[in-house]
């Protein structure tokens, strides 16, 4: 069932409508497994697999008996991954007061839940009014948009949603990168600690990287580009534009029904595209695309080192180094590829 929903999701389709095309015993079978899962996530006792495989299928439920059952079990606080369950399904449903909803319980989940919130959030134009409007009013903090997110904004195809970014957050600058990159060549003299730095890349790397066990495979794996000289590395990090792989270009993509999506093209065929993102991978029929663009730049944002010491980019660095001894943490490799730790 949650195949064939998925399935009919990439080609434009919705599970329920496809149901109630066929006979009415299986339109019938279909409302009782929708009400079998609203059962198991108003069971306090239920297991947190079988909470998010019931969170998988009310995907497909209607928004009026679904959305409420799904708010109070986040009200229940529970762990991050069901949280993350909660709120994709939430998003699919789009039901009314979803913005309020989710933006509303900011305060309460995990930061990974966070950052779910914000792929929810970006994908339609008045799910982004919602969330900059949160975010002037002051209910979130500007630092609290992980910079993945802001970059998103401040890239969007709407201009008047790129003003209200750019008020918050400045406008992504290409021209300064050589200052800025001047400026944080002091961390090079600086000795690096790399506990600290493993904090410092879950932070702010780990949205589009995983290395060492934490994080998400978007980006390339930095286990293998950490051969590089602390020079290089910083100069990628401060300026991920000076040099852009074309595996790693940012694609925006517009869809017939008003969502917009931005990440990596991870499969080209003749009949969808595959884009993959911080927090989502998203095969779109090719005939519910309606705008697709790239403006050459890399999907990692510019301004990473707002907000970042000497100090703290010198243990980012050490971090970074250290892990090309560590086979397999991200992407695909050779065991030929990793040096032997001196």
């Amino acid at each position: 069932m949650i195949g064939l929903s998925e399935g009919l999701r990439n080609c434009g389709a919705q599970l329920s409508s496809f149901v109630n095309s066929l006979d009415s015993r299986a339109a019938h079978r279909f409302h009782a497994l929708m009400e079998d899962a609203l059962q198991v996530i108003r069971n306090k006792d239920a297991s947190a697999n079988s909470i998010e495989k019931a969170l998988r299928l009310l995907e497909n439920a209607s928004p009026d008996p679904a959305a409420a059952p799904i708010l109070a079990l986040l009200d229940r606080f529970p762990p991050a991954p069901i949280q993350i369950a909660a709120i994709r399904a939430l998003s699919r449903l789009n039901g009314p007061g979803l913005e309020e909803a989710v933006l509303g319980r900011w305060r309460a989940v995990s930061p990974e839940a966070r950052r779910e919130i914000l792929s929810a959030l970006l994908t339609k134009k008045e799910r982004i009014t919602a969330l900059l409007a949160a975010i002037e009013g002051g209910r979130i903090s500007p630092g609290e948009v992980e910079a993945v997110s802001r970059s998103a904004l401040l890239r969007h195809a709407e201009p008047s949603i790129r003003r209200r970014a750019a008020a918050l957050w400045g406008e992504e600058k290409a021209g300064d990168r050589n200052e800025v990159i001047q400026r944080y060549r002091a961390a090079l003299n600086l000795n690096g600690d790399v506990k600290a730095g493993r904090n410092v890349f879950q932070r702010l790397c780990s949205s589009c990287h995983r290395l060492s066990g934490i994080g998400n495979e978007v980006g390339p794996n930095l286990a293998l580009a950490a051969t590089r000289s602390p020079d290089e590395l910083l100069t990628h990090i401060l300026d991920p534009n000076w040099e852009v792989n074309p595996a790693y270009v940012q694609y925006n993509i517009e869809t017939t029904d008003g969502e917009t999506y931005s990440g990596l093209i991870v499969a080209d065929r003749s009949s969808s595209v595959t884009l993959k993102g911080v927090n989502f991978e998203k095969t779109i029929s090719r005939t519910q695309i309606k705008e697709i663009a790239s403006q050459g730049q890399s999907l990692m944002p510019v301004g990473l080192e707002q907000g970042l010491s000497f100090q703290d980019m010198a243990d980012l660095l050490s971090f970074l180094i250290d892990s090309q001894y560590d086979f397999g943490t991200s992407g695909h490799s050779d065991s030929h590829d990793v040096p032997v730790r001196p």
